[in-house]
Order: structure tokens, then C-alpha cells, then sequence
């Protein structure tokens, strides 16, 4: 026996004809055509049959649901959703035991109830905001009845598949949404802690480059050009940056666990994705590339001649940028601290404010006539009554 909570989705049959699922067991043209049938992800089916057990075949009891209570037979194993997708499952039920149930047919819903996620394909060539603008028909065609007993209205919009994950407001959506602009501003602050670690290498560099005037003096007296000097320190930078992704990484892996646990959402770092390794080589040649270029220009502008006599005072006017990088290091700083504890402060308010609920205001209804959800009517007139006996 296991409790099961948001993992179990009804499907129509031809759900296996839109979204593209790997079969592990069963065939998926028809795993969903007959009543009571029930398709498991392969975690699911290692769940309750184990490794080395086919599920095909076998019977699963669904108890305590609101419809389709009973025996079901496993007709498919898939693997697993992936997590990138807004559509989890571990159970898909076929549609067909819902419908059929004698709970839902002597249910007294109408179809303005809006119990389904519905998903449309279109061809190509369709002009979206034509087949949109068809849609107050089709709706007066098939609800207009039951809308109007009701003094009802319902509109229907459409929206790209792609979209669902960065347009919070919908109901009853599979996972949970984020508005674009919230992750935007994680990005930006990611940005600004790189920005912080490059500026910083700058500082360090510039002001190590008294420590590397004796060996540019030596190297240029024997005959090593500018633009070898410089493509060596670009070099040194591109070493430097290849560890610090290669640590950054590796205590990446080792903490998202932790991570995931405490915000109670799985995070992953795909391996075989190209995005992955792209994104690391950009980090890692344009961070090294902007770190580095300007130290590179002045630890190789230094002339031989004056490292060699030991005078220092022709190279104090060439670091009024690096004072300058110091203050945007120290602003950004400051920035994102201030930011936390504002966050911080204002999420402890929001959590320890009164949020309006007052114990000894709350009415409840009991003994006869109490509402028990059964006839809304009666339970109208039971409520205005016990209220004018207040």
C-alpha cells in the first residue's frame, strides 16, 4: 500500500499520439482505449512490482478516489518524464474509467465546469488570431445553453506549449509556473557575482603587477615582444578560469542535493546537454578575455629601462582604472547585500504578520441542517436561518 498525492493524471486515449513518450513495456497505441486501464512510469512500476518484475498484465487498486475507485490494469511502462517538462505524471488513468464511472455520470456537473486540461494540435499554416476569433461560436454552440441558465460567461484563449512555464495566472496548471521577469532577475544577480569575481582578478592582477615588473624587464631584454607578453597573461587568465569552472562545477554537483531539499524542487546538472558545455566554453574564454586584457596591457607596457634603474613613479598614473574597478566592486556589493536583507526582512514580515484570522469570530455550523455540500439550496436557507437566530 503507498499514499500517491498529484502524482495520478487522467489521459484520453490519443495522448500518446501528441506527446512523444519511451516505451518500455506494452504498446502505447492502445494502452489507454479501454476503461480502468493505467499506464505507470518506470519509477512507479519499480515502486510496486520491483527491478526484475514485468507490470504489464498486472492489477493495481485505486482506493480513495473521487471517481474511479477499483481495479486497474497496467497496459504500459514508460520512462520517466523528464523534469524540464511541465506535465509530470507517475500514473496516467485512462480517461474512459472517469467518464464511465457511475460517480461522474450521476454527478450533477455540467460541462462549464471546466474539469479538463485540454491540449489542440494545428496545422502550420493556421492564422492563430482567426481561429480565435471562431471561438465565441464554438463556445454559444456547445455551452451557450447552459451559460445563459447560469447567467454565465466563459472565453477560450490559446497558448503556445512553450509559453506555459513563463505565464503564471492559469488554473490549474500541472507544475508550478514563474513570471519571466523573476527569472530574469536571478540571472542578473548571477551576472553580478561573476562581475564582482572578474573585477576582483582585475584588482589582483594590477596590483601584483609590481611583483611581474622584474620578470617583463627580463623578458623583454631578451628579445620577448608585447604581444607575447600579452598573449601569455591571456593564457595565465584562460588556466585560471578552465579550474575555477572545473571546481565551480564539481561543488555545484555536490550541493544541488542539499539545494533541492531545501527548496523542495529537484535541480540537475545535465551532463549531455550541448547548452551545458557551450555555456561553460563562453564563461570561460570571454571571462579570461575581459579579466585579463587590461592587466595584460599594463604589466607589458613597463620598459626595461626603468624596471632595470628600479623606478616606480612613471607607473602610478596607469592605475586610476583599477581604483575605479574597486568602487563598482564595492557598490555591487553593497547592492546585493542590501537587496538580501530587504528580501529577508520583508519575507519575515510576511510570514509573521497577523494574516487577519481571529479564532473567536469564526462561525460554525453544526447539529441539523448543518451544511453538508449534499443541496445547495437547502444549505443556503439552513445558513440564513441559524444566522438571523444570531
Amino acid at each position: 500500500q503507498f499514499y500517491e498525492d498529484g502524482s495520478i493524471q487522467y489521459a484520453d486515449s490519443n495522448y500518446f499520439e501528441m506527446f512523444t513518450h519511451e516505451v518500455i513495456e506494452g504498446n502505447l497505441k492502445t494502452a489507454l482505449e479501454q476503461p480502468n486501464a493505467i499506464v505507470l512510469t518506470s519509477n512507479a512500476a519499480q515502486k510496486y512490482f520491483g527491478l526484475e518484475t514485468q507490470a504489464v498484465g498486472k492489477t493495481l487498486n485505486v482506493s480513495g478516489s473521487w471517481w474511479t475507485n477499483g481495479e486497474h490494469m497496467v497496459t504500459a511502462v514508460i520512462k520517466d518524464p523528464p523534469m524540464t517538462s511541465h506535465f509530470r505524471f507517475d500514473f496516467l488513468i485512462s480517461m474512459e474509467s472517469l467518464l464511465q464511472s457511475e460517480a461522474y455520470r450521476s454527478s450533477n456537473g455540467t460541462s462549464t465546469e471546466g474539469n479538463f486540461v485540454t491540449y489542440i494540435e494545428l496545422n502550420q499554416n493556421v492564422d492563430i488570431k482567426a481561429l480565435e476569433d471562431k471561438l465565441p461560436l464554438f463556445i454559444d454552440n456547445y455551452q451557450g445553453d447552459e451559460l445563459k441558465n447560469i447567467n454565465g460567461k466563459a472565453d477560450l484563449y490559446l497558448q503556445p506549449l512553450t509559453d506555459i512555464h513563463l505565464t503564471p495566472g492559469y488554473d490549474h496548471e500541472m507544475s508550478p509556473t514563474i513570471k519571466a521577469g523573476t527569472l530574469y532577475s536571478f540571472i542578473g544577480i548571477s551576472v553580478l557575482v561573476i562581475v564582482l569575481a572578474w573585477i576582483n582578478y582585475v584588482s589582483l592582477s594590477t596590483a601584483r603587477a609590481t611583483e611581474r615588473r622584474r620578470e617583463v624587464g627580463i623578458k623583454k631584454s631578451i628579445g620577448v615582444t608585447r604581444h607575447q607578453l600579452i598573449a601569455q597573461f591571456l593564457t595565465e587568465s584562460l588556466i585560471l578560469h578552465l579550474i575555477g569552472c572545473i571546481i565551480a562545477v564539481a561543488f555545484a554537483y555536490v550541493m544541488l542535493p542539499y539545494v533541492s531539499a531545501i527548496i523542495n524542487r529537484a535541480l540537475i546538472i545535465d551532463f549531455s546537454s550541448l547548452n551545458f558545455w557551450l555555456a561553460c566554453s563562453v564563461f570561460i574564454c570571454f571571462g579570461s578575455f575581459i579579466a585579463a586584457i587590461y592587466p595584460a596591457f599594463v604589466i607589458s607596457s613597463f620598459k626595461p629601462i626603468t624596471i632595470i634603474k628600479g623606478d616606480n613613479t612613471s607607473q602610478a598614473s596607469g592605475f586610476s582604472l583599477r581604483q575605479a574597478l574597486v568602487v563598482l566592486q564595492f557598490s555591487i556589493s553593497i547592492l546585493l547585500i542590501s537587496g538580501t536583507l530587504i528580501v529577508t526582512r520583508q519575507l519575515n514580515f510576511m510570514q509573521g504578520e497577523n494574516k487577519g484570522f481571529d479564532s473567536e469570530k469564526v462561525l460554525v455550523i453544526k447539529g441539523p441542517g448543518a451544511l453538508d455540500g449534499t443541496d445547495t439550496q437547502n444549505d443556503m436557507i439552513a445558513l440564513k436561518s441559524q444566522l438571523m437566530n444570531l
